[in-house]
């Protein structure tokens, strides 16, 4: 086996015989090539294409052959998207292509002057096999992106605000282009990773952005921890001033700080503004995927948004700082986090995973300070509110050691899931048995088989089924100091030698920082419940986590309150072939009118800037910003309603979830209209 390529080290290609393979070292993932007589293959140019790869080979062949993983476009030489492929060959005459390839690596195989005829072989579905056959033995060059989903190197910074600014301008190494295509999270990466040490190190691999945008503020942790993610986004060098600003290399400066809004604030709406209106504007770039809500903005705003595509960063920015917030604050996506962090050097080793989510950063002064909750954005509407003091009901911890288990976390497939329910108190497990083995129809997919109820147990039985290699397990008993009690005896968590269960459950009568200690034994995301949860709301966690729900999306739209640790934007499952859990609101409007409202929560695999295609009755071929609603009033029969249902676990009906096990029929939607209270009374039949 042969290595080629460049020296870059987060893909790397190999030859064995006529395959190529590529490795993606960041990402974990590979793709395999077989070349028909293939000649020698040689490294190769990366600005030979439209789209930023890491590393590139040439080589010259008369035919391609490799197994489909999602989704193959072709594009022309300018990269103008030319459409898809199906079992029937397409016939290509004589030119320059790109074959688009989304994989578990980003790839693109360029066609130099070339004809050729392209199909899937038996089928257009995942793992099926994919052809391409020149008419003479023609140039082709691969390229390769990582998907850069894991920190490249680690930069080692004392303990002192200068040190941190000097490392801060390096996070923005991971992101591939600075144009508004970054606000795709395929085009971002995952930043350096930051350490405390004696001194500054910043590894030879990483370079600094040069986008000619820089950001003054006063030289303390606090403003450093809050114009973070804004300035990883903008590529933006950071000095030291008593003005806190943005300055651009055009001579333009936007003050941070006002008589009428405080940094925080003016960070926050920048890092929304310019996120968003970058979304909006990449339309006139690499995909051109009309959005739904883009005609209602692109109307009220300044300019025309692909106008602006091939401008500068700074004159982009010029011109979306001229747009008025209120005028798009209704589009921009519900935001993945809120971070709230404690002044001093102690938090900033989050700064890279805070910075990855772009979330909004305020800081904890305990001087009454200008971060207090007064002070939040109404329209900073986060999925997650973070926190590395105490966590208050409804607000995550944030913790290093969680965002360290999330990196060599990776989601399991939908049939694979399991979850296990500890009780002391038969009482409380019969109800939750029942629901399991009374499941409805349209659930059994999701749950047959997955559960496992253990009553009043022993250290065995415990062990058992923690052993099991259960996914999430809940404990109704409150878990201290790490110890679950056990009829004979305990036993310690931290003290497993097998990987612990994913998420860990408890009633919450504990201190929650010695309860993450879990995370160094491979616990992902922890869930306290202020109260002893509705035997139904833990059927309905079940539900929601084998859907492919977050944790903190599952926490928030059950009944019970509850505190959470780890990086809870994470999914446990990843759906069949990618699907993206779609959460469906049906309200009656009169008669057969229904209001109808999609909305796409974010994930670790559906991050912000990402998109999913609206569904049927919106306008075919729109696609809806992951964080957002969509909404339309149509006429649905109750056998479209109950298909809907049917098929979205996540989906609401007059607010009646569907992740709870009712029958879903027409008797049930004629109840739903017809009841008031239709919540409460349905619901008390489950937990009686």
């Amino acid at each position: 086996m042969n290595d080629t390529g460049s020296n870059s080290s987060r893909v790397t290609f190999s030859i064995s015989d006529s395959t190529v393979t590529v490795q993606d070292t960041l990402g974990g993932g590979s793709f395999q090539l077989e070349v028909g007589r293939l000649s020698t293959v040689q490294p190769a140019m990366t600005d030979r294409f439209i789209f930023p790869v890491d590393d590139a080979v040439s080589f010259t062949t008369e035919k391609l052959r490799f197994r489909s993983q999602t989704t193959i476009r072709l594009r022309d030489e300018c990269g103008e998207d030319l459409g898809s492929f199906s079992t029937t060959p397409r016939e290509l005459p004589r030119g320059i292509y790109s074959l688009d390839i989304t994989a578990d690596i980003k790839i693109y195989l360029r066609v130099c002057n070339g004809a050729f005829s392209a199909a899937f072989v038996d089928g257009y579905h995942v793992d099926d096999e994919f052809s391409v056959t020149f008419d003479t033995p023609t140039d082709v060059v691969l390229g390769a992106r990582s998907n850069h989903t894991f920190p490249e190197a680690t930069i080692t910074v004392p303990k002192s605000p200068e040190a941190l600014a000097s490392a801060l301008p390096y996070l923005g190494s991971s992101i591939k282009e600075f144009s508004p295509e970054r606000s795709w999270p395929s085009l971002r990466g995952y930043p350096p990773k930051i350490q405390h040490g004696p001194a500054l190190r910043i590894p030879n691999c990483l370079s600094k952005p040069d986008t000619g945008v820089r950001i003054t503020v006063e030289p303390s942790y606090a403003d450093l921890y809050r114009i973070a993610p804004l300035a990883y986004y903008l590529g933006a060098d950071i000095e030291f001033g008593s003005d806190p600003a943005i300055h651009l290399d055009l001579g333009y400066s936007e003050p941070l700080e006002t008589a009428t809004s405080q940094l925080t604030d003016t960070v926050s709406r920048i890092l929304l503004k310019c996120f968003y209106l970058d979304t909006v504007t990449r339309i006139g770039g690499y995909y051109s995927l009309t959005r739904d809500e883009y005609p209602d903005v692109a109307e009220k705003l300044p300019f025309y948004p692909e106008n602006l595509y091939e401008l500068s960063l700074s004159e982009q920015l010029i011109e979306y700082l001229e747009v008025p917030f209120d005028t798009i604050e209704p589009s921009i996506p519900e935001w993945p986090l809120t971070a709230t962090l404690q002044e001093g050097p102690d938090d900033m080793s989050l700064l890279p995973h805070l910075c990855n989510t772009l979330a909004n950063v305020r800081v904890d002064t305990n001087q009454n300070g200008s971060d207090s909750s007064e002070h939040i954005l109404p329209s900073v509407r986060s999925t997650t509110h973070g926190t590395t003091s105490t966590p208050t009901t409804g607000q995550t911890l944030l913790t290093p050691a969680a965002y360290r288990s999330a990196l060599s976390y990776t989601a399991i497939e939908q049939s694979d899931f399991s979850a296990g329910f500890v009780f002391n108190n038969a009482g409380r497990a019969a109800p939750l048995e029942e629901l399991f083995t009374t499941i409805p129809g349209r659930l059994s997919a999701l749950l047959d088989d997955c559960w496992t109820i253990v009553t009043t147990p022993t250290v065995d039985q415990v062990q058992r089924i923690l052993r099991s290699g259960v996914d999430f397990v809940y404990f109704d008993d409150p878990i201290v100091d790490g110890q679950v009690n056990c009829s004979d005896g305990t036993v310690d968590l931290s003290s497993v030698t097998d990987q612990l269960p994913s998420v860990v459950a408890s009633i919450d009568n504990t201190e929650l920082h010695r309860f993450t200690q879990l995370s160094a034994v491979g616990v992902l995301c922890g869930m306290l419940f202020t109260q002893p949860p509705e035997v139904i709301d833990l059927f309905a966690i079940t539900v929601l986590l084998a859907n492919g729900g977050s944790v903190s999306q599952t926490a928030s739209l059950i009944g019970t309150p509850s505190r959470l640790f780890g990086d809870t934007t994470q999914q446990i499952v990843l759906p069949p072939d990618g699907r993206v859990p779609v959460q469906i609101d049906i309200s009656p409007v009169k008669d057969s009118l229904f209001e109808v409202t999609t909305a796409s929560p974010l994930t670790n695999y559906n991050s912000i800037g990402s998109v999913t295609i609206c569904d049927p009755f919106f306008e075919e071929g729109t696609f809806q910003l992951m964080g957002t609603t969509a909404s339309r009033t149509v006429t649905l029969s109750n056998e479209a309603i109950i298909d809907i249902l049917s098929k979205e676990p996540n989906s609401t009906f007059a607010d009646l979830p569907s992740y709870y096990p009712y029958e879903i029929s027409v008797e049930f939607i004629e109840h739903a209209m017809a009841t008031e209270q239709n919540d409460s009374l349905l619901l008390d039949s489950f937990n009686d």
